[in-house]
Order: structure tokens, then C-alpha cells, then sequence
């Protein structure tokens, strides 16, 4: 297996895009390694270079995509299902960094796999071209960047009040109340719930939910012990409170989930 990650050199990409990663398997690799993505409160565009793979969600409806699409189940996590030779680039989106490719109200988006050339066109299938024809997975990287560069619009920038509610509340692991966001970027409950919903697709309740769970995941892969522990430390009430959000978003319970974890779910979760 080959994984790579590339942060964004240009100014204007990295602050809408965290990360782009690079993976590549053999199909006797993929066997048995059907990794989920669970909800991270970032959105992750794909293009996938190699053979088709299709994504099932919790109660079995399976998605097949075409070759570049984006997920945008943040409530939820969805099984990815593959065959044959893997060969995967992924853009990481900032919570409020996919409004500024596709430049519509992201929660149009939200529960959907959607593809990318019903929201940016054609220019998707020439990019694929071009990647596939490109050898050097650097190279690869700064193509992507370069066509993310071209496609960001910055015509309508994010308001600076919703960045700040974005990083107090990851700030926090998602244990702030909404009450000192609202008071901290001076907006009423209404406005910020506008406009959080149109920039990230989701709620700041949603959006605090997804976070503190992902502060109990990180605990749980340093200590796999005293989960309850863990559970409390996060936020979360009680240990029964703790299991019932984890089991919805991940599919699993706790212990179930760190016996079967692996280096695509790790990074599908980011």
C-alpha cells in the first residue's frame, strides 16, 4: 500500500482545503478492508483513479458513484465497498471550505453522496484525465492543487463569524455552548444557525456533537481502557449516553469499533 498526505502550498487553497491524501492498494490488499466513514464535520471529495467502488450506508441502501464525487453524509457514517486496484486521491475540506467550490448553501448537499459533475461540470472529467496520465503522485498533488487554485471563488468569502463560531467549537472538541459561540461572533441563535448551516451543511449542535465524538475516538486510540473515562472527560453524560451517540455515528460500539479499526477508517474519519 502507498499513502500519501499533501498540504496545500497556496494561501488561497489551504484555507478551505486541510489536506489532500494519495492511497493506492493492490486487490489482494483490499480483501476484507472495507473501512467506513464516520462523521468528521469534514467533507472529502474523491477522485478515484482506480476500479469503481460503491458506498452502502446502515440500513444496506448502497451508493454508486461515479469517479469524483463528494460525501456528504455528516450524520452518519457510510461502508465503503471495494474490488480491484485501488487508486484514490481525496481533498479534505475545512468545515466551510466545500461552499467555496461549489458556491451554493451546503446544506442542499447534506445525507447525499453527490457527484461532482452535477455541481461543477465537465472540467471534473477533463481533471481525471489529466491525473490518470500523470505518474509522480507529487506531481499528482500540484496538479490538484493548481485546479482547485482555478476553481475556488473567493467572489463570496465565508463571514468571519462563522470561521470564528468553526474554531471556538473545535477549539472546545465540540464541549461549548452554543449560548458563549452565539455571545463570542455576536449573533443571535437564528443567524448563526443561518448561517452555520449554509456554510457547513450542518447545524452548531450537529456540528459540536460530530466533534466531541471525534475527542472520544482520539482518546480512545492513545488509552483503550476506562472508556468510561474517556466518555465523561469528552462531555458526554454518562457512559449509556456515550454508546448510544457512538453507536449511531459509527456503527459499532466502542469496543467493537477498536478491534476493527484500521488506516482507511482512521483517515476517512478526518
Amino acid at each position: 500500500m502507498i499513502f500519501k498526505m499533501h498540504t496545500p502550498q497556496h494561501k488561497e487553497v489551504s484555507q478551505y482545503i486541510k489536506e489532500i491524501w494519495y492511497i493506492s492498494q493492490n486487490g489482494e490488499d483490499v480483501l476484507g478492508m472495507n473501512p467506513k466513514m464516520i462523521p468528521g464535520g469534514y467533507y472529502h471529495m474523491v477522485i478515484n483513479l482506480g476500479s469503481p467502488h460503491f458506498y452502502m450506508d446502515r440500513n444496506g441502501k448502497s451508493f454508486s458513484p461515479k469517479a469524483s464525487h463528494i460525501n456528504a453524509k455528516q450524520n452518519e457514517y457510510v461502508t465503503i465497498q471495494r474490488k480491484g486496484h485501488v487508486e484514490i486521491m481525496g481533498i479534505v475540506f475545512r468545515p466551510y471550505g466545500l461552499y467555496a467550490l461549489v458556491n451554493m448553501p451546503v446544506s442542499e448537499l447534506v445525507g447525499t453522496v453527490q457527484n461532482m459533475e452535477e455541481l461543477i461540470g465537465n472540467r471534473i472529467g477533463e481533471l481525471e484525465e489529466q491525473l490518470a496520465s500523470v505518474t509522480g503522485i507529487q506531481e499528482k498533488f500540484m496538479l490538484l492543487e493548481r485546479r482547485l487554485h482555478e476553481w475556488i471563488s473567493i467572489d463570496k468569502p465565508i463571514k468571519e463569524e462563522i470561521r470564528f463560531a468553526v474554531d471556538m467549537i473545535v477549539k472546545h472538541k465540540g464541549s461549548v455552548s452554543l449560548k458563549q459561540v452565539q455571545e463570542y461572533v455576536n449573533l443571535s441563535e437564528r443567524s448563526l444557525e443561518r448561517y452555520f448551516k449554509a456554510y457547513t451543511g450542518i447545524s452548531p449542535k450537529q456540528f459540536s456533537d460530530i466533534h466531541r465524538l471525534q475527542f472520544a475516538l482520539d482518546l480512545m486510540r492513545d488509552n483503550s481502557d476506562k472508556l468510561v473515562n474517556h466518555a465523561l472527560f469528552a462531555g458526554y453524560y454518562d457512559q449509556a449516553h456515550f454508546n448510544r451517540s457512538f453507536t449511531k455515528m459509527v456503527g459499532s460500539t466502542p469496543k467493537e469499533y477498536l478491534t476493527s479499526r484500521n488506516l482507511l477508517s482512521d483517515l476517512y474519519k478526518k
